[in-house]
């Protein structure tokens, strides 16, 4: 789970990226797993590919069923990133139906 912090608030993309004037943030690998028993949680990649330290990130991810409508979200705040590093995340999704997931939007401050 490396130094990723979920905030749940409901919760597949296989990438995304942000970026501002100086600075860009990578995810990467993001999928939405099943295990055995039915368990799902989302999974990703988050890389720092700048010179420089990014603070702090929050990525918003949404949820989608099978009809593709969207039925809820999940937003990870990631902290200090340093140049180079990735960080691997996932968290549980307690709704059943979500089938994808995609990269909503991403804020760093």
């Amino acid at each position: 789970m490396g130094r990723c912090i979920a905030l749940l608030m409901v919760l597949g993309l296989l990438g995304g990226c942000i970026s501002g004037a100086e600075s860009s943030l990578e995810v990467q690998g993001l999928r939405l797993v099943q295990t055995r028993a039915g368990d799902r949680y989302v999974e990703c990649r988050i890389k720092n590919p700048n010179p420089h330290p990014i603070a702090n990130a929050q990525l918003v991810f949404s949820l989608f069923d099978a009809q593709n409508r969207r039925v809820g979200q999940l937003v990870l705040s990631v902290p200090r990133l340093e140049p180079g590093q990735t960080v691997t995340c996932s968290r549980y999704v307690e709704l059943p139906e979500a089938r994808t997931v995609r990269l909503r939007r991403a804020v760093r401050f």
